[in-house]
């Protein structure tokens, strides 16, 4: 994957969502977090909602362009939080960090939009505001989705703002070794007739 095609719009697509900003005229806050070493996540929240996409495999390892398995859950959302998140995000916006060079770690896009008016922070969350408002925005999610799957998403890119939240680990499946013997046309033949 290019840098130029590991764009937040591509990333927001191959989640299956039509882009990076939000609706037209709609109110609300996006974060893409786009983590080193994990899948990508993307929380939107509005007056009413919490949806939150996690891709299964990292896109940035992908290395071009394709719709990804993603698993997503949306859970309600008192006015009230909404309004306790865009008061957060005005505190990052106004201290917004400083562009640095990092080789790791988890870069972060968050979008607010009120109809045609958006303000968008961009880069690592390494002030104390913005690395606060990531960190309560995860945890919020957390606190609210369901989805293992989701839920584990979060607490990945919690870590990288040192925010450990509750891991459960992925069911095993238990494994069958089959070792076929014979001609490769028994063989053939014996796949065929397996389920």
């Amino acid at each position: 994957m290019s840098p130029e095609d590991y764009t937040d719009e591509n990333i927001c697509q191959v989640m299956g969502l039509p882009g990076f900003e939000l609706a037209e005229e709609s109110t609300g806050i996006r974060m893409l977090c786009k983590p080193s070493f994990h899948p990508e996540v993307c929380l939107t929240a509005s007056p009413s909602e919490l949806q939150v996409v996690a891709l299964q495999s990292q896109f940035w390892r992908e290395g071009r362009f394709c719709r990804l398995s993603r698993t997503m859950e949306t859970v309600s959302l008192a006015s009230e939080e909404f309004k306790a998140l865009v008061g957060q995000f005005q505190q990052a916006y106004t201290k917004k960090p400083e562009r640095i060079g990092m080789l790791d770690g988890m870069p972060i896009s968050i979008l607010y939009q009120e109809g045609p008016q958006r303000f968008s922070i961009g880069g690592h969350p390494m002030t104390d505001v913005t690395d606060s408002f990531t960190a309560q925005l995860l945890e919020l999610a957390h606190s609210r989705v369901t989805n293992r799957v989701v839920r584990n998403a979060l607490a990945e890119c919690g870590r990288y703002v040192n925010l450990f939240l509750a891991y459960e680990p992925e069911p095993q499946q238990p494994l069958t070794h089959l070792l076929i013997l014979g001609t490769p046309e028994e063989r053939e033949e014996l796949l065929k007739a397996l389920p």
